[in-house]
């Protein structure tokens, strides 16, 4: 640390040694220290805790999606931000645990007595205080700040507003117009300076991917820049006259600071959609001021090599669905009209349940789906391989969903019956919890099924093995068993199910290198150059006279040039110490 962070590091410990906020420690662990520049030029210490988050087990606790909290925010025109003061500090360490917090210094060993910034069930335990302290009264301002003042929670002044029409929120600026880019991450994005290396090609995209949303076309722009080449000579690489040009377009795009409505439940949405040869892409929109329809978010990606391959109205409906799947929040359960360029028949499958509308005119989306950027300079042949077959096989999928909505009464009655022996779920029975209801004597989490403790394992090995499936990996098995179900360590136990499934295990294709020929080792040039060893056990027990050591193994030492053996006594029990003194004796 220089001067300057050793000045500030002495005054921090005893600022807080004052406050009671940490104390000397003497505890066998450590991390070590940081600093972390604040938003207001100032310094804090983080403490570097990534080896006991290895270690912790992890708290669940809900944190709230910053899409879900933006989406929250639309039709306001008024907003109130307020910002704890120390907001973790406020919250005490559980007695007897903090030696765990313990953090080393130049001035010594010192340990929290409050919670500090790194843990990872740090946001969790605040998010938990937060909905405690504040669910009753979220409706009304004054009794939000006198339901902190009883539990003696203080705001900090210098990041709270009131009563303004536009504020910072979650790296956005937000107002009664909808969602803007930061202006401070604007400004960051059109200084950048072009990169040098790939690492600082990749610090870059990963900066600007936090705004992709509100970037028209962004994959197509950053194709470019995805696929930029090393060179041998130490990590450098080739900075193409197409690489600046993405790289340009991409800081022009931001430059321009586009504003996103936000999303209004009550208001009719339009989804555009299109396909070319080798993308798709798709806007979502919403009436906004003078009923003249605005969008809430792009989307647009590359067609894989694969889907390259499909027929154009097979593009239009795979273009269809990613929308679907991209905004499913914004469309499942209601009427939603989705444009598209060329009028197809709805796939039976998955948009059913939405209204379709044909559009000739339809330029905002296939202006994303036909970038020129996309398209690679390979080409890939077509091959018409069971085309009637594939067909068959999609109009037969609602077979299989019928198939399973047959089972669901002997899994839902299975579930029921196992409800009597968990303990969260008669806890429930006899107190309803917040986000948990009782229908038809199924428990739901958030409108998800609760799978009690006994049946999580039987749940996640029927799920992954379902026809319509079939033995997928363990994040699309996490991701679909999330959407229909609830249960604590699911992902543990998604991960240890599947790593253990015996099907994937047997038909799982080999990554590595393929095997070698057998080679034969070199003949030694003398003899006891080179030796082999091995032991021969559960012997029945051989009392030596002269020692009074009774051996139930042998230790055969064996030269390989001469084949002469050495035959010693041993011990099972014996352990590698033992097992040097022996051999050296003999």
């Amino acid at each position: 640390m220089s001067a300057d962070e050793l000045k500030t590091l002495r005054e921090y410990i005893d600022d807080n040694l004052a406050k009671g906020w940490i104390r000397e420690s003497t505890s066998q662990v450590a991390s070590t220290t940081m600093w972390v520049p604040k938003k207001d030029g100032t310094k804090r210490l983080v403490v570097d805790y990534r080896k006991l988050n290895t270690l912790t087990k992890k708290d669940r606790y809900p944190l709230p999606l910053a899409t879900e909290l933006r989406d929250r925010l639309g039709g306001a025109t008024i907003f109130t931000k307020m910002d704890l003061r120390n907001g973790y500090h406020l919250i005490r360490m559980k007695e007897g645990e903090e030696w765990k917090t313990a953090f080393k210094t130049r001035y010594g060993l010192y340990e929290y007595q409050v919670m500090p910034f790194g843990l990872t069930n740090a946001p969790a335990t605040f998010m938990r205080l937060m909905n405690n302290v504040l669910s009753p009264y979220l409706e009304h301002l004054f009794s939000i700040l006198e339901s902190l003042a009883k539990a003696d929670l203080l705001c900090k002044p210098s990041k709270c507003e009131f009563h303004v029409k536009e504020t910072e929120f979650l790296g956005f600026t937000v107002s009664n117009q909808g969602l803007k880019m930061s202006k401070d991450k604007v400004k960051a994005v059109l200084e950048w300076k072009q990169p040098t290396t790939i690492k600082e090609v990749q610090s870059f995209l990963g900066f600007v991917n936090f705004y992709r949303r509100f970037i028209k076309g962004y994959s197509g722009i950053t194709n470019t820049l995805n696929h930029v080449k090393p060179e041998k000579d130490q990590g450098s690489f080739e900075w193409t006259a197409k690489a600046q040009e993405s790289f340009e377009t991409l800081k022009q795009a931001v430059a321009e600071e586009p504003i996103l409505l936000t999303f209004d439940p009550e208001k009719q949405i339009i989804v555009e959609t299109d396909s070319s040869d080798f993308a798709i892409g798709a806007v979502l929109s919403q009436p906004g001021q003078n009923e003249k329809y605005q969008p809430i978010a792009f989307y647009s990606r590359k067609l894989s090599p694969a889907e390259l391959n499909y027929e154009i109205y097979d593009k239009e409906l795979l273009a269809i669905v990613d929308a679907f799947r991209e905004w499913r929040v914004y469309l499942e359960g209601s009427k939603y009209t989705v444009q598209v360029s060329d009028g197809q028949k709805p796939w039976p499958i998955t948009i059913l349940r939405f209204h379709m509308s044909k559009d000739q005119k339809n330029a905002r989306a296939d202006a994303l789906s036909r970038k020129p950027e996309y398209q690679e300079n390979k080409s890939y042949e077509s091959y018409a391989i069971f085309k009637k077959e594939g067909e068959s096989l999609v109009y037969n999928a609602p077979q299989l969903a019928a198939t399973h909505i047959l089972e669901d009464n002997h899994l839902r009655i299975k579930i029921q019956s196992h409800y009597d022996k968990d303990a969260t779920a008669i806890r429930i029975r006899k107190t309803i919890e917040p986000g948990f209801t009782i229908e038809n004597e199924t428990i739901y989490f958030h409108g998800k099924v609760y799978i009690p403790s006994q049946m999580t394992k039987e749940f996640v090995t029927e799920q992954h093995g379902l026809p319509a499936h079939g033995h997928q990996g363990i994040a699309r098995t996490f991701a679909r068993i999330r959407e229909i179900s609830y249960f604590p360590r699911m992902r543990t136990t998604v991960e240890e199910v599947v790593g253990n499934c015996d099907t994937c295990i047997r038909n799982k294709s080999s990554r590595h290198a393929p095997y070698g020929q057998l080679q034969t080792p070199d003949m030694p040039s003398q003899p006891w150059k080179s030796i082999t060893w091995d032991f021969v056990v559960k012997l029945p027990l051989s009392k030596d006279p002269t020692t009074g050591i009774e051996y139930d193994a042998i230790l055969n030492v064996v030269d390989r040039l001469t084949k002469f053996a050495y035959m010693i006594p041993f011990k099972e029990t014996w352990d590698a110490e033992q097992l040097a003194y022996v051999f050296l004796r003999a």
